[in-house]
């Protein structure tokens, strides 16, 4: 028995001195931004990059990204959208582990996906990334955005 305590114990060690090292990294970090603020600035626009690259009316592209420069502002905002959904999850911002998580991480794979699909130069993958973002955003919103008064 006593062969198998001191593993366990050498595990203990680490895994709670990791904890502690993680939760000194974070804490180093404070906001400049509240939520609503880092919505605002940062969220909202680089999620419209990708939205505005992907219009359609009557079944005809509109707006679309055409030069190099048009296809990296869809990037960048795809990275941005992508870096914004880590600021999410720090100490302060983290509603909670369940959805709020859930729904971020998928904010993050819907940037991600974005952020390929302009590296393809491919409409109908920013689309479909745009897709991915909406929803991760109406979930989100539906459960944590206090309705209008």
């Amino acid at each position: 028995m006593r062969k198998l305590l001191w593993p366990v114990a050498l595990l203990a060690t680490f895994v709670l001195g990791g904890a502690a090292v993680l939760f000194a990294e974070w804490s180093q970090y404070r906001h400049s931004a509240s939520l609503e603020q880092l919505m605002e600035a940062t969220v909202a626009p680089a999620a419209d990059a990708v939205f505005n690259a992907a219009v359609w009316i009557n079944g005809e592209p509109v707006g679309v990204p055409t030069t190099e420069a048009d296809w990296e502002n869809v990037e960048h905002g795809a990275i941005t959208l992508a870096e914004a959904s880590n600021l999410l999850l720090m100490p302060g911002r983290l509603k909670d582990v369940g959805d709020w998580r859930r729904f971020t991480h998928a904010l993050n794979a819907g940037a991600r996906a974005a952020e390929r699909a302009a590296l393809n130069k491919n409409l109908d993958e920013i689309l479909q990334a745009g897709d991915l973002i909406y929803q991760a955003c109406t979930n989100c919103h539906a459960k944590y955005l206090a309705p209008a008064p």
